[in-house]
């Protein structure tokens, strides 16, 4: 009788870490690839604030995947890079 409830408990075991497994791969798959790196080309990047208008940052190292929303990074020739909804 012991052997069967140890043997249950390791089938059950066995299925669940599966199951956790094959869901915790799928949810990484999902996910979109973030480098930490700064983007080398830009320059400054540009934020909304709460009154209307647009803040100016210089020198800002980050890149499209932490940039804050709505805000939108440039190169130092004004071309935008990415907007901070994109990723």
């Amino acid at each position: 009788m012991a052997i069967h409830k140890v043997g249950f408990l390791a089938v059950l075991l066995l299925f669940g870490t599966h199951v956790l497994g094959s869901k915790m791969a799928t949810a990484a798959e999902e996910e979109k690839s973030c480098p930490r790196d700064c983007i080398s080309d830009a320059a400054y990047m540009v934020c909304p604030t709460r009154h209307g208008r647009h803040k100016l940052i210089e020198s800002y190292c980050d890149n499209c995947c932490t940039l804050p929303e709505n805000c939108k990074l440039f190169k130092e020739n004004g071309d935008l890079i990415c907007t901070g909804t994109d990723y």
